[in-house]
């Protein structure tokens, strides 16, 4: 017999006693018992209110989200400085729900829902983004030279059509977040397929914000610090609204989470037009000509730090010593003659 999997979504009438009780809208997983419907085997469901303010397009849209595979992005509990810390509010419909829903944020649709490709910036230089509505060019990660866990991502968001226009604020332009790998802070560099087949939060103890913090993906906004949640309504990056860069001197300033600085340098963000234009820096930490693993010393482990980006077909301009545009066997023997003049 085929065995198929299949989603219910059940609409009951009623109303919870509080947050997170029997009747709270919420996406679940029958992982107990094998229940069948014609010969299907049930697996998630999604509990929908069919009455009341929880039965908006917004709540449907967030929980069948958790549908596909994307977790909470709002924190459970209130947590962080004076003012309990937002990490990305209403720029993500599993962040917060809107009377009409607002598309998910890019990282979303790109680590949880494969919709998007969201290349790595490799080097400094001019980029262009098109509108996170775009199905294209809507999306870069850069990483923090400062942490292995830790990276960022930029979109180009535009109040427009019948979702987006009710973005906060009045101005389209570049979201910059950051992107936090290891929200359970044990080192390792988690991933969606961390858990094996069947569990019950397969994916989703690598990722969200609900226990936060850390939290997985937090917005960079005005005034906002690791301790003060600043005006998220003010999270828009563009010519427009005067927040045209982002560093570890700026406000807000690229912090990573647990205060450090993040090595982010993004300036000359542009006007919001069809596509939003930005200048991005990838500064190299080795001051040591060949030190590629930044450990003050040129010997083999810089070379091998070479051969894994060769093996994983990756880029890294710090990598590239004879600036060619590739990482490859030159690079290995310019080490090689760096180690031998010693």
């Amino acid at each position: 017999m085929m065995v198929m999997w299949t989603m219910l979504h059940f609409l009951v009438y009623g109303s919870p006693d509080g947050w997170a009780e029997l009747l709270w809208p919420h996406r679940w997983s029958l992982y107990i018992h094998d229940v069948y419907i014609n010969d299907a085997l049930v697996d998630g469901y999604n509990l929908n209110l069919a009455s009341g303010g929880y039965f908006t397009a917004s709540v449907l849209c967030h929980e069948f989200g958790h549908s596909l595979g994307a977790p909470d992005l709002y924190r459970y509990f209130d947590v962080g400085g004076d003012i309990p810390i937002t990490p990305i509010g209403q720029w993500d419909i599993m962040g917060w729900n809107t009377s009409t829903p607002q598309y998910p944020s890019a990282w979303t649709k790109y680590r949880y829902f494969n919709w998007i490709d969201c290349p790595i910036i490799q080097t400094s230089g001019i980029y262009e983004l098109n509108p996170s509505s775009s199905p294209d060019n809507n999306c870069f990660q850069i990483r923090s030279p400062y942490s292995d866990t830790q990276h960022f991502v930029v979109e180009y968001r535009q109040q427009e059509g019948m979702y987006d226009s009710n973005l906060p604020g009045n101005n389209d332009g570049m979201l910059i977040f950051r992107i936090n790998l290891d929200i359970n802070e044990n080192g390792i560099l988690d991933t969606l397929d961390t858990y094996g087949e069947g569990e019950l939060f397969e994916g989703w103890d690598v990722g969200g914000n609900g226990l936060g913090p850390p939290d997985e993906i937090y917005v960079y906004r005005q005034n906002g610090t690791s301790n003060n949640n600043g005006t998220i309504n003010n999270a828009i990056f563009s010519s427009q609204t005067g927040r045209i860069e982002i560093s570890d001197d700026t406000n807000p300033s690229s912090f990573l989470h647990g205060g450090g600085p993040g090595g982010l340098h993004i300036t000359d963000i542009g006007y919001p037009g069809n596509t939003i234009e930005f200048t991005c820096s990838i500064d190299c930490l080795n001051t040591v000509n060949g030190d590629i693993n930044n450990d003050q010393i040129v010997n083999i482990l810089d070379i091998i730090s070479i051969v894994n980006f060769i093996l994983a077909a990756d880029y890294d301009s710090c990598s590239d010593l004879n600036e060619d545009g590739f990482v490859n066997i030159l690079d290995i023997i310019l080490i090689i003659n760096i180690i031998l003049e010693g």
